[in-house]
């Protein structure tokens, strides 16, 4: 979408489409900078002022302002100019994203651009090239077609890879992605971006003549254009390894376990699991209006480019909602669903057979057995229970009062450090006794205000604190993440800051 928003490329654009017009008039070359200069301010100001609108038309005004003053242009000196200009009126700048990508491209651009398009003519081959012998003049009309596609290629690809290289460490800063199917991808996108200016501009001058019938035509062919542009972005967005997502992070992050337990509204539930190895598992994915808004900006940001494993845990349309969004831009490799509820390509847990996550990470479901339908769906829900590093943290969904008592009666082991639980509004959970068994130093919990019966009782709040156990509300920390690595466990609120750790297993010392 970027390619249809005013930028720094529609104000180059816009401002050599004028010149060129112009100078047909046979107006004297100071004539026709002036009223370029003057006609490409008024683009950027009747389209918005957009930043980089404005960055853009400052360099491009500097670059035709210079032959006027006898001086030579320098793509170096002007952006040196453009740069101390805007930073006149604004220090701050110098620190927004924009104005960093802008100015780091266009130097990548005069340092590596001819080196770039030298190199795509090598590897095009010598045989390719212009005979440097033979004149131009006589050259076939056939010869005169290949070598100029072949200049246009050979400088189209410099261009995008030298934009490419110079961007790639401030996208990798800034938005954790990086794009390698841009390089492809921008000869098209740019080339018919520059057509639908063109038919616009023609289109704007067309109606002010009155033609309106030209007009119409030319909107119509924008439309045209607008939509092969959307259809060739979709396309190669979905080419394998058109964009990876990374996490420069990880170079001096060391092999913690984190789990970031969601925080949604309205009974939702999602929990991103990180192994230590890199193994990217979520249990549940929320539902529809949770991915958009909270699930898919999560893990992008992560960055997860492939889930290599989910859990669904029950049939609950605020935890399962959003698994068809999931599997179109996550494509998990395995997915699973508690005994009897399987699928095509779902497998089902099994209690007490455990899930390897990685060397050091194992999840071991625990409930419900094969056949169970007691109660409401909430009581059927999976209850898991996390292993790494001699920590252990149990999740037990939107369970209840039947869940916790069946796991009671069958004598499991649940003691856990962690208890990371939900609560629906037909039920009771967090028994007393359940608690005793579980002995966990700290509780996160959600604390939904709507539907009512999904507000945590006071008295059970008061029931934490008497055990000395530690309350995570996430309507109080919105999202949490627990921590497992050489040093211990810890947790950590998302929006309060509140925290909590345990120091490392004996053997982790």
């Amino acid at each position: 979408m970027h390619i249809f928003a005013v930028s720094g490329l529609h104000v180059a654009l816009f401002a050599f489409l004028l010149r060129s017009a112009l100078g047909v008039f046979g107006l004297r070359p100071a004539v026709v900078t002036a009223l370029s200069i003057a006609l490409m301010f008024f683009y950027v100001y009747i389209t918005g002022l957009r930043p980089s609108a404005w960055r853009a038309a400052i360099m491009t005004a500097l670059v035709l302002s210079g032959p006027l003053l006898n001086r030579e242009s320098g793509m170096l000196n002007h952006l040196g100019a453009a740069a101390l200009l805007l930073l006149s009126f604004d220090t701050l700048q110098l620190f927004q994203p924009g104005f960093v990508l802008s100015f780091g491209v266009i130097l990548a651009l005069a340092a590596l651009q001819k080196p770039a398009a030298a190199a795509a003519g090598w590897l095009m081959g010598k045989w390719s090239a212009p005979d440097p012998f033979l004149p131009e003049s006589l050259r076939s009309r056939r010869q005169r077609a290949w070598y100029g596609f072949r200049h246009w290629l050979c400088e189209g690809l410099g261009l995008s890879v030298a934009s490419t290289i110079g961007s790639l460490p401030l996208m990798i800063g800034y938005f954790r992605i990086i794009t390698p199917v841009g390089i492809v991808a921008n000869l098209f996108l740019i080339t018919l971006s520059t057509g639908i200016l063109i038919m616009a501009c023609v289109s704007l001058v067309a109606t002010g003549a009155g033609l309106k019938i030209l007009a119409l035509c030319c909107n119509n062919m924008n439309w045209g254009l607008a939509w092969i542009c959307v259809s060739l972005a979709k396309f190669f967005a979905a080419l394998p390894g058109a964009y990876v997502r990374v996490d420069p992070t990880r170079l001096w992050r060391g092999d913690p376990c984190e789990i970031t337990v969601l925080a949604l509204d309205r009974g939702g539930g999602a929990i991103r699991i990180d192994s230590p190895e890199g193994r990217q598992w979520l249990v549940d994915c929320g539902g529809l209006r949770h991915f958009g808004r909270t699930l898919r900006p999560h893990l992008e940001r992560a960055p997860v480019n492939r889930l290599d494993g989910l859990i669904l845990t029950h049939r609950d349309g605020d935890h399962t909602g959003g698994f068809a969004d999931v599997s179109a831009l996550f494509f998990p490799r395995a997915v699973w669903r508690p005994a009897g509820e399987g699928g095509r390509g779902i497998s089902e847990l099994s209690p007490g057979e455990p899930l390897k996550i990685d060397a050091m990470t194992t999840l071991t479901p625990l409930f419900p057995p094969p056949g169970w339908t007691a109660g409401p769906v909430d009581d059927q829900c999976a209850v898991l229970r996390l292993e790494c590093r001699g920590f252990r943290v149990l999740f037990m969904g939107d369970a209840g009062f039947l869940t916790e008592k069946a796991l009671l009666e069958a004598g499991a082991d649940l003691r856990a450090d962690v208890l990371v639980k939900g609560r629906h509004a037909s039920d009771y959970s967090g028994l007393p006794e359940f608690l005793n068994a579980v002995r966990p130093a700290a509780v996160v919990f959600t604390d939904n205000t709507f539907p009512g019966g999904e507000q945590v009782p006071e008295d059970w709040v008061r029931l934490l604190s008497a055990k000395s156990i530690r309350a995570f509300n996430q309507r109080q920390t919105g999202g949490v993440i627990l921590r497992i690595d050489r040093q211990g466990l810890g947790l950590r609120g998302f929006v309060n800051g509140q925290t909590f750790s345990l120091p490392a297993r004996v053997e982790e010392r």
